[in-house]
């Protein structure tokens, strides 16, 4: 992740989901009375020592990937709590709790690693060719060969 402001009062995170970024505002705001819901939601964090803590809400509930991992059914009552740390000085650790009284029967917690590596990360885009997107740029699902080059 990292700050796209003087002020460090956003964060960005870059997914391996179609290189999605996804906005953590950290300026100390409230989340909003009626949030618009999206797939990613609203996201929110703050520091509690070294932990840069995120809670998300405000979820579609048709998404069933939440943060580029599938979960299943999501719902408008789901609420993200992930606490992002150095493990050690190679180390990001992300540990993640979901909480959702329509889509778990309780709250699903999982913790990710992420080592650092040696080298720039580069840009991976599936949709290049572009032929998972219909005549209107709508996203599809196209599992058709592409056509054979004489």
């Amino acid at each position: 992740f990292f700050s796209s402001r003087r002020r460090h009062t956003r964060l960005l995170t870059v997914t391996g989901v179609q290189t999605c970024a996804l906005p953590i505002y950290t300026d100390g705001r409230k989340r909003t009375d009626h949030p618009k819901l999206s797939f990613n939601g609203e996201s929110l964090g703050h520091w509690e020592g070294q932990v840069l803590v995120v809670e998300t809400a405000a979820l579609l509930p048709e998404g069933e990937f939440i943060h580029g991992v599938r979960t299943g059914p999501a719902s408008a009552d789901m609420r993200i709590v992930e606490r992002f740390y150095l493990a050690d000085k190679d180390k990001l650790r992300v540990d993640t709790t979901m909480y959702s009284d329509v889509a778990f029967t309780k709250p699903y917690t999982r913790t990710m690693n992420y080592r650092r590596v040696p080298f720039p990360v580069a840009e991976e885009i599936c949709t290049q060719n572009n032929r998972d997107l219909d005549a209107g740029g709508n996203q599809i699902f196209n599992t058709t060969p592409p056509p054979l080059k004489n």
